[in-house]
């Protein structure tokens, strides 16, 4: 039997926020289904999805956060 999600229990687990999720449902990325007003996810898509990312290559260096400017 496969599981669902809605959209705002993902968001609530993190870690993407409400707007990415639906952009990546708009972009293609992601499949969603609907029942009613809910948006839903079936765990093997939102896995597909996951697994879909690319894997950050171990000798590059994240980005360094954003620091305030300063005038």
């Amino acid at each position: 039997m496969a599981k669902a999600h809605t959209v705002e229990a993902l968001v609530k687990t993190g870690p993407f926020g409400r707007s990415k999720l639906y952009e990546e449902i708009r972009d293609g990325n992601l499949i969603a289904r609907k029942c009613g007003r809910k948006t839903l996810i079936l765990d093997e898509d939102w896995e597909r999805f996951l697994k879909s990312l690319p894997v950050l290559d171990s000798g590059t260096r994240s980005p360094s956060p954003r620091r305030p400017r300063i005038a």
